[in-house]
């Protein structure tokens, strides 16, 4: 498997054009909050066990956790960091669906859309194709390559 550092490499290879480079860092965390906002949507009833009372959970929270487990052995060191913007995209949607249960679908589709559709005026402008439609790894990889822009831990 390759390093953390190869996988920035091969990334920023493909992200050159600094409107690309800006564009991905507001498109990417939009669509993950919008994705995990789209499988927050989707219940995941669970049954602990015989005479306890229903556990609710979610598959944002159900792919999240395997997502963190991906990352802490992938990256380490964004392993925390990670966690922290996950549990409060989580909390996100958990007092948003208390407040307005049928407005989470909608309101991240459309940022799903919007959040695509400037990653394909970045790459146009580019003139490079999507990495991750060289590897589908490279979806896990941008999201942890504007972490590390943002928190600069590169």
């Amino acid at each position: 498997m390759k390093t953390i550092d190869q996988w920035f490499a091969e990334y920023q290879r493909d992200h050159q054009d600094p409107t690309n480079q800006i564009l991905h860092k507001i498109c990417v965390p939009a669509i993950v909050f919008s994705t995990l906002g789209l499988l927050f949507c989707i219940p995941f009833p669970l049954v602990s066990a015989p005479g306890l009372d229903r556990v609710y959970m979610n598959w944002a929270a159900v792919s999240s956790f395997f997502l963190m487990i991906f990352y802490l052995l992938l990256v380490p060191r964004f392993a925390f960091p990670l966690l922290v913007l996950v549990l409060c995209m989580l909390g996100t949607f958990a007092s948003w669906d208390i407040a307005s249960p049928n407005s989470i679908l909608p309101v991240c589709v459309g940022i799903f859309v919007l959040a695509w559709i400037g990653q394909g005026v970045g790459h146009h402008m580019e003139g490079r194709r999507p990495s991750f439609l060289k590897d589908l790894h490279f979806l896990l990889i941008g999201p942890v390559w504007v972490l590390a822009f943002l928190l600069d831990l590169s």
